[in-house]
């Protein structure tokens, strides 16, 4: 499946489960959603600008 979320520029998928965030290399768990990957750009690096979420 095509990944559309915008988060995905700050990580690389590993497999079906997993992904490492490209600015500190943390493995990350993903399977369906990436609320885990926004949280942990938004905790982890505050100084970086993420995408807005509105539609």
């Amino acid at each position: 499946r095509r990944k559309t979320s915008d988060i995905w520029s700050f990580f690389t998928i590993l497999n079906t489960e997993f992904a490492s965030c490209n600015l500190c290399k943390h493995k990350l768990s993903y399977r369906s959603t990436t609320n885990n990957l926004r949280k942990h750009i938004l905790a982890r690096h505050p100084t970086v600008a993420l995408p807005s979420t509105s539609k």
